[in-house]
Formats: C-alpha cells, sequence, structure tokens
C-alpha cells in the first residue's frame, strides 16, 4: 500500500500539470487569434482601399486615352 502513495501523487502532479498546459495554451491561441483578426481586418481595409483607387486610375486612363484618340484624329 506505502508503494502507491507515490504513485499516486506523481500521476495527480502530472494530471494538473497537464492541464494547466491545456488551459494556457488555449489562452494563447485566443490571443494570437484576436491578432490575427485585427490584422486581416486591415488588410481587407486596405485592399478595399486599393480597389477604389484602381477603379478612379481607369477611369482617369480612359479619360485620356479619348483626349489622345481625338488629338490624333486632328492631326
Amino acid at each position: 500500500m506505502h508503494d502507491i502513495a507515490p504513485l499516486v501523487t506523481s500521476t495527480v502532479v502530472i494530471f494538473v500539470g497537464i492541464l494547466a498546459g491545456i488551459l494556457f495554451n488555449q489562452r494563447a491561441i485566443d490571443k494570437l487569434e484576436s491578432r490575427m483578426e485585427s490584422r486581416m481586418d486591415r488588410i481587407e481595409s486596405r485592399l478595399d482601399r486599393m480597389q477604389a483607387d484602381m477603379v478612379e486610375f481607369f477611369k482617369m486612363l480612359s479619360r485620356h486615352e479619348e483626349a489622345i484618340e481625338t488629338l490624333k484624329k486632328r492631326q
């Protein structure tokens, strides 16, 4: 009976350590997930701004192309 007590004690300590590790890792994963979500939101907003800029660029480009065609026709 005396031989089982150290085994049970060490088993309980290891079990508590494993549970603490799982909880710590879960918290770290949650923090990482929130940081990644924040960064993805910023990337999406940048992409939206870039898309709006590209639309404006192509509108301006088509106006310039029309003006160039008009000038070519005058010559």
